[in-house]
């Protein structure tokens, strides 16, 4: 009952964090929109299941809020507890990591040393590791673990395939639009490293946690209601769907 409800709450906390980006970036508009999408993904039903995804997305967008707002040393602790949280926390780091060296490069911003606290992020990893060597006598149990995640029916292995090229396409676009580099390199690296490292195991569960392709689908919607309802709708029926596999004990994802 508590990890229902701790997964609950946060995954309350991350849509407040994603509206308040979204405002932030673009307009409320789109943060708003942005996470009613995060709501009804196929697969958000992990969001309040005792998983770690609902965590995540509480923990990394508000890491990448604070990051905008360029609050460092905040953005490098909510990092390091994203990072204890999953692995996908090492992506975070790199992501932010690589906007806040184009920013510096190009003068945008200029060095300060409370941005050295980014720095805390990867120490996560670290944290976790040395856990693990006390707990289970293996630092990267983790990774033996998700092995297990291979493999998969066909049609599993065709849904995971065709969510993890549709990700792979927004960080695309994302690019192209000239997006925050932050905002598309999370979610382009979000879906190489389960790639080259788990495989297309449960990709529709890892591409769940990349929020800013919901900035970037609710920003292209904006001014397109047909479109907008289209995805909204599309979305709910697949959510409906994996939901009633879920309950029975099938594949959701």
């Amino acid at each position: 009952m508590a990890g229902l409800l701790l997964s609950g709450v946060a995954s309350v906390i991350a849509v407040f964090f994603l509206r308040r980006l979204g405002g932030l970036l673009f307009d409320d508009r789109v943060g708003r929109l942005a996470g009613v999408l995060l709501l009804v993904f196929p697969t958000s039903l992990f969001l309040s299941a005792f998983y770690t995804e609902g965590l995540f997305v509480c923990l990394a967008s508000a890491c990448m809020f604070y990051y905008f707002r360029a609050r460092f040393l905040l953005c490098g602790v909510l990092g390091f507890c994203a990072m204890l949280t999953r692995s996908t926390g090492i992506v975070l780091f790199a992501a932010l990591a690589l906007d806040l060296a184009a920013r510096l490069q190009r003068r945008e911003q200029r060095f300060r040393p409370e941005m050295l606290g980014l720095g805390l992020i990867p120490l996560g990893l670290v944290a976790f590791m040395l856990l693990l060597e006390r707990e289970v006598g293996d630092p990267l149990a983790f990774v033996e673990a998700s092995q297990h995640w291979r493999g998969g029916v066909l049609q599993q292995r065709f849904i995971d395939a065709l969510f993890g090229a549709s990700f792979l396409a927004l960080a695309a676009a994302m690019a192209a639009k000239r997006l925050p580099i932050a905002l598309w390199s999370f979610v382009l690296l979000g879906v190489l490293l389960p790639l080259s490292t788990y495989g297309l195991g449960a990709m529709t569960r890892y591409v769940l946690v990349l929020f800013p392709a919901f900035l970037f689908m609710s920003l292209s919607c904006q001014g397109k209601p047909r479109q907008q309802a289209a995805l909204v709708i599309g979305s709910f029926l697949l959510l409906c769907i994996n939901s009633l596999n879920f309950m029975q004990c099938g594949w959701a994802g």
